[in-house]
């Protein structure tokens, strides 16, 4: 698609910022871009839809998730079935958000990404504000803690990990200093302003892998040693990210010691305890239903007084409405974002991969594709993937030719 119309470039830039922007500020704002995003690729790839399949088949993957999700909904004896399959929409979105990028303007992956770090770094700036001064109002706004500026502290300590390595990815690949001060600094929001450890393992896994990705092979080694006795360090230190982690196994151990007994409901009425025991109720309605699972919002479980309807594990929660079917349909999703990360240049391939990784990792903690913020921000990644794919693809086949 040529685009000569300089102000239809401009507003097209300027959406795709947006996009980017809403992922780690605003769930109202993205309620409306990844929709109009995804209907203005829909409209400018008209007529080439099955062409755009043919050719980038792993875009098929969400919908057959997404599908099948409708289909459990259909047969579910949940009432809130189709609810829990409203939170799926995105799914069906990530083909139409891969063609908006195709199909729109040069720079429009590039626009996307800087306004993720843009509304990354005002968040940061407000939680320092907020960390640093201990006073909780600032603009006529009170805020619940600096973890929690603008969304809950769990996906704004994740995508602030996501913004760190990608400044990280700035740093290196520009050669710019502000690239590695600004990656330095969300790392620090992430682990000395936030108690959430999907933040702290996302972080973990993010640096992991850009060091080993990136990093010549003899310097490797020495890289994975000084990050293990960083970790070290914080094992043996009191520090917040040792606490989080020590209260952690404590919390897990005091819920398995309490498990059928008259004190479990008190035992387990903390963070890794709720998860203990739905984790156990989890694998035991699998086992039951292990094919096709009992459908779609068919999750609820009795923890006390409190009905738990979020298993913090993506993979049970698949397999709890879809059984093994859900549980591979999210893996493959998985793997085929690892494949597409792989084929991209050098220091992104280490930012798309260690995503990936922490997408899978962290999916054993909460359910990130089913959770607003994070599940979004998974559907413009695939998407992202799929057209730098699809943009490289083309390039080979150019070059071919040649």
């Amino acid at each position: 698609m040529l685009w000569t119309n300089q102000k239809a470039v401009l507003v097209v830039l300027l959406f795709s910022a947006l996009l980017g922007f809403a992922l780690p500020s605003s769930t109202a704002l993205t309620n409306i871009m990844v929709p109009l995003c995804g209907l203005l690729g829909l409209y400018w790839a008209r007529g080439q839809i099955v062409d755009f399949f043919r050719s980038n088949p792993f875009a098929l993957l969400p919908l057959l998730l997404w599908l099948a999700l409708g289909l459990g909904a259909v047969f579910s004896p949940a009432p809130e079935a189709w609810a829990y399959f409203a939170k799926y929409k995105k799914l069906l979105f990530i083909p139409l958000l891969a063609l908006f990028f195709l199909k729109g303007p040069e720079k429009t992956i590039q626009y996307a990404i800087a306004g993720f770090l843009v509304g990354n770094l005002g968040i940061l700036l407000l939680s320092s504000l907020v960390w640093f001064t201990g006073q909780p109002t600032w603009f006529g706004t009170t805020f619940v803690a600096a973890s929690a500026i603008s969304k809950n502290a769990i996906a704004q300590t994740f995508l602030m990990a996501f913004a760190g390595v990608v400044w990280f990815a700035i740093g290196i690949r520009y050669r710019q200093w502000a690239g590695f001060l600004l990656a330095a600094a969300s790392f620090a929001g992430v682990y000395l302003m936030s108690p959430q450890r999907t933040g702290h393992l996302a972080g973990l896994v993010l640096l992991m892998t850009l060091g080993w990705m990136f990093l010549q092979h003899r310097w490797r080694y020495g890289f994975v040693a000084l990050l293990s006795l960083g970790v070290l360090v914080i094992a043996l230190t009191n520090n917040p990210v040792q606490q989080r982690a020590k209260l952690g196994v404590t919390e897990v151990i005091a819920c398995q010691a309490a498990l059928n007994t008259p004190q479990q409901d008190q035992a387990c009425l903390t963070s890794m305890g709720i998860r203990s025991v739905f984790y156990l109720t989890a694998l035991k309605q699998i086992a039951e239903y292990p094919l096709l699972g009992k459908g779609t919002g068919a999750i609820k479980t009795q923890i006390g007084p409190l009905e738990m309807s979020n298993p913090h594990n993506e993979y049970l929660l698949q397999g709890m409405q879809l059984g093994l079917l859900g549980v591979a349909l999210y893996l493959a999703l998985l793997a085929s974002a690892l494949k597409m990360a792989l084929g991209l240049p050098r220091v992104w391939a280490a930012v798309a991969v260690g995503v990936t990784l922490s997408y899978a990792v962290c999916s054993l903690f909460n359910s990130l594709l089913m959770d607003i913020s994070e599940g979004n921000t998974f559907s413009v990644f695939f998407a992202l993937l799929l057209a730098a794919s699809a943009f490289i693809a083309k390039s080979k086949k150019e070059l071919d030719r040649v």
